[in-house]
């Protein structure tokens, strides 16, 4: 095999390139091919690798998140104070750990971006800053889980007899 067979009609350095046909150059191109293809497919298998670290790392995170916002304990609880089921409740938690900050609560410029997320054209920072009121009920500054979940049924409850009305 020569190295005009190796790199076809081109030759090693592109197009028009001399090409020599001697055994020591034939090897150390090949080599050099070789080295390179392998060194190439290193790097996407590290970044492949650092990208699953980096997913791992992200979901231990989101579960200590989750375990530190609302135990099953908890829910239950939740479950006999509010009228929502567990899985109305596990489904809530699992929102509110992806919209909280990293501490699992809320803090009203962060509610208010929810808010103004989730109810569009009906958001204004007034309405956030009263619901985030209403919410937080020990006045600390931030709304945690079971804040949220008895401030969301008083607040629904609150519409409903406000429309029954």
């Amino acid at each position: 095999m020569t190295v005009g067979e190796v790199w076809g009609e081109q030759g090693a350095a592109g197009a028009g390139a001399a090409v020599t046909t001697t055994p020591s150059r034939r090897v150390s191109v090949m080599h050099a091919t070789t080295v390179a293809s392998r060194t190439r497919g290193a790097g996407r298998l590290k970044r492949h690798r650092s990208v699953e670290r980096l997913q791992q790392a992200e979901t231990r995170t989101r579960t200590n998140k989750l375990h530190t916002i609302a135990t099953r304990e908890l829910l239950r609880e939740l479950v006999d104070e509010t009228n929502f089921s567990f899985h109305e409740l596990w489904d809530m938690v699992n929102h509110f750990t992806d919209v909280s900050d990293v501490t699992g609560s809320l803090k009203v410029e962060l509610f208010d971006k929810v808010v103004r997320d989730h109810l569009p054209g009906m958001a204004t920072a007034q309405l956030a800053t009263k619901l985030f009121d209403l919410m937080d009920a020990d006045k600390s500054g931030s709304i945690d889980f079971p804040e949220f979940c008895i401030g969301a049924l008083e607040t629904v409850g609150c519409w409903g007899v406000c429309c029954a009305g």
